[in-house]
């Protein structure tokens, strides 16, 4: 185990590397001698994205909500939920709106915004919409907005995309 930078590592000698922020990303790098020979929630390692959503059975399930939800362990956790009873949490389209605008999560979509250079390589209609929920969600939780934009960030830098400063104009601190 060693740092650098803000992360944590683990290296292990069978080609693994995981690293963790401290907070709530972890990574896995796998070595390419596993290429095809993996399983679970990282997929199998095929580059085949149509085969990636098998379940611990190895069955291939029809959408991601299935698939995510045959590899659910129950822990007992209360705010781990995956279906809600009684007081559950709501979000309505008007909310979900505001946290789509360019003051928000939407500065991921901005045509000519600090993400411009991305667009191309990774859609970020899918980020965007999964913050916008996850900020709703949350009651507006700025700091889920910055890590979910951070997310999309890094995912850009990782496929060499410049990044423009979005923190300035949705106020989030670097770390």
């Amino acid at each position: 185990m060693f740092s650098s930078g803000n992360f944590a590592n683990v290296q292990i000698d069978l080609g693994l590397l995981m690293t963790y922020d401290w907070n709530w990303k972890v990574d896995a790098h796998l070595s390419s001698s596993y290429y095809g020979n993996t399983g679970g929630l990282c997929g199998n390692f095929n580059q085949l994205p149509g085969d990636e959503l098998r379940s611990p059975e190895d069955f291939l399930m029809p959408n991601v909500i299935i698939w995510a939800t045959s590899w659910k362990v129950e822990d007992g956790d209360p705010l781990c939920f995956h279906e809600c009873s009684g007081k559950c949490p709501t979000c309505d389209q008007q909310q979900l709106a505001k946290y789509k605008t360019d003051g928000h999560c939407g500065i991921v979509s901005v045509s000519n915004g600090p993400f411009q250079d991305c667009h191309a390589t990774l859609d970020p209609n899918i980020i965007l919409d999964n913050c916008a929920l996850d900020v709703c969600m949350n009651g507006g939780d700025h700091g889920i907005l910055c890590q979910a934009v951070n997310s999309y960030a890094e995912a850009c830098h990782t496929k060499g995309r410049r990044v423009g400063d979005w923190r300035t104009p949705i106020n989030c601190r670097k770390c």
